[in-house]
């Protein structure tokens, strides 16, 4: 259903807030980043977590709809989407950092930013594949500098035969193997590979995850058909409600017509995350 942008203006969400005070509220948030200096980033990341905790608080699809049809909005979403990025950079290789100088930190006080998402847990996404994942090659493609989804794929299997960690960035990586080396010093099936993940060969991994945080989505997924072999699953996490304001969304891409849609959970407060196999070739 077609939704124009008279009578989108007039949907409500948080009771008090229509479509124009939404974007007002957006416009705000990008002005507020255009004026704060680079040599401020704890405002910057102070500022970034109040915009998180507003996308949070709306709660409607047809905002979503609305604001994505809405010409002001475009103007502002750019913007808001390269400084996203770049928070969630910054704010996971900061508290890597943090974590690998505390020398007081162990296994048990692993910080996390997913739990930022309300993040349910690696095992409630690994309920969704049909394989026995102790036989399997798991990999992350977008694995960052603090691997949480290896260090919790791994406590959930340590038998599973090798979780492959995959990010464009060797920087990035040589912090992940640092926090990977002090939580999970006995595991020696967790690798980590520098490659872009729309190069990578995926031909001998059983079970992917896809990073919600993601770009070029769609040519990520045409690589991994091209190249994946036929059982393969995949567990890609997709944004929903406010979460499409900085996340590509996957029921977007016309590269999803490659694969088949078997099962959804919602993994985090704006996500949820899609088992898909390959369609035969």
């Amino acid at each position: 259903m077609s939704v124009n942008n008279s009578s989108s203006r007039n949907i409500v969400i948080n009771n008090d807030i229509n479509i124009d005070k939404c974007i007002k509220r957006l416009k705000d948030f990008k002005n507020t980043i255009e004026h704060t200096s680079s040599n401020q980033p704890e405002k910057f990341i102070s500022i970034m977590e109040s915009l998180w905790k507003f996308l949070c608080s709306v709660n409607d699809e047809r905002i979503v709809v609305s604001l994505q049809r809405d010409a002001r909005f475009r103007v502002i979403k750019k913007y808001l989407v390269e400084s996203w990025h770049k928070y969630i950079t910054l704010i996971e290789v900061n508290t890597a950092k943090k974590f690998l100088n505390d020398v007081n930190s162990n296994s048990n006080n692993i910080p996390s930013t997913l739990s930022e998402e309300q993040y349910e847990g690696v095992d409630k996404e690994l309920s969704l594949s049909t394989r026995s994942i102790s036989d399997c090659n798991v990999a992350m493609v977008g694995c960052g500098p603090l691997p949480e989804t290896l260090i919790e794929i791994y406590r959930y299997n340590n038998k599973i035969k090798q979780i492959i960690g995959i990010d464009k960035r060797p920087e990035v990586l040589k912090t992940a193997n640092k926090v990977i080396k002090k939580i999970l010093p006995e595991a020696e099936n967790i690798k980590l590979e520098a490659s872009k993940a729309e190069l990578y060969d995926y031909k001998d991994i059983d079970i992917i995850f896809l990073a919600n945080g993601l770009v070029n989505k769609g040519v990520i997924l045409k690589r991994i058909y091209e190249t994946g072999e036929r059982s393969l699953e995949i567990l890609a996490r997709t944004p929903i409600l406010m979460g499409k304001i900085v996340y590509e969304d996957l029921y977007s891409l016309p590269e999803l017509k490659l694969f088949t849609v078997c099962n959804v959970v919602q993994a985090s407060k704006l996500s949820k995350t899609l088992l898909l196999k390959l369609k035969g070739r």
